[in-house]
C-alpha cells in the first residue's frame, strides 16, 4: 500500500510540474478590430535527453532588404498578430545573409511574416514588449515574401551559411517551397 501512495505522489508531483499555463491577450486594433495573441508556455528541456522536435531551416527572399526589421508572424488572414519577439531575445536573432539575395531565418518565421519599421537594436533596446496595438502600427509590410523555402529535415547548425548557399545553387534540394 505506501508503494502505491509513493507511486501517486511521484506521478501528482510530475504532473504538476510539467503543468504551464497559456494566456489569451486580446486588445483592440485599429479600425475597430479585434487582434489577439496566445502566449503559450515555456517548454521544459531535460538534459542529456533528445529532442524530438528541432526547427527546420527555413530560407526566403523578400521584395526589399528586411534584415535588420524586426519580423512578426500574423495568423493567415493577416489580421492577428500570433507570434511577436521580447526585446531582450532579438540581439542574436538577425537572419544570415545567403548568396542570390536570400536569407536564413533565425527568429522562426513563416509564410505569414511581417516585417516592422523597428530595428533590431531599436527594440532590443526597449524596457518591455509594446502593446498588439503599437506592434501593428509598426507594421510596414503585410506581404513582404517573393519566395521562401522550409528544410525537410531538422535544421542541424544555427549557422552553417556554406551548406544552405550550397542548398542554394542546388535548387533548394532537401527544401520544400512554401511561397
Amino acid at each position: 500500500m505506501k508503494e502505491l501512495g509513493f507511486v501517486m505522489t511521484i506521478c501528482a508531483a510530475a504532473l504538476i510540474a510539467g503543468c504551464g499555463t497559456t494566456s489569451k491577450s486580446v486588445e483592440s486594433g485599429g479600425g475597430g478590430q479585434e487582434i489577439e495573441a496566445v502566449k503559450m508556455p515555456a517548454q521544459n528541456i531535460i538534459p542529456g535527453r533528445s529532442v524530438n522536435a528541432l526547427p527546420k531551416a527555413v530560407i526566403y527572399k523578400t521584395i526589399a532588404d528586411y534584415s535588420d526589421n524586426i519580423p512578426l508572424v500574423m495568423d493567415a488572414a493577416k489580421k492577428n498578430i500570433i507570434s511577436y519577439p521580447d526585446p531582450l531575445d532579438v540581439m542574436n536573432s538577425r537572419p544570415y545573409m545567403l548568396d542570390n539575395g536570400y536569407w536564413l531565418d533565425n527568429r522562426g518565421i513563416n509564410e505569414n511574416v511581417v516585417f516592422t519599421d523597428y530595428t533590431y537594436m531599436d527594440y532590443a533596446q526597449l524596457q518591455q514588449v509594446p502593446s498588439l496595438e503599437e506592434l501593428q502600427k509598426h507594421i510596414i509590410d503585410y506581404y513582404p515574401l517573393l519566395e521562401m523555402y522550409i528544410s525537410v529535415s531538422p535544421r542541424v547548425s544555427a549557422n552553417d551559411t556554406q551548406k544552405y548557399n550550397e542548398m542554394v545553387r542546388r535548387n533548394f534540394a532537401g527544401f520544400t517551397r512554401i511561397r
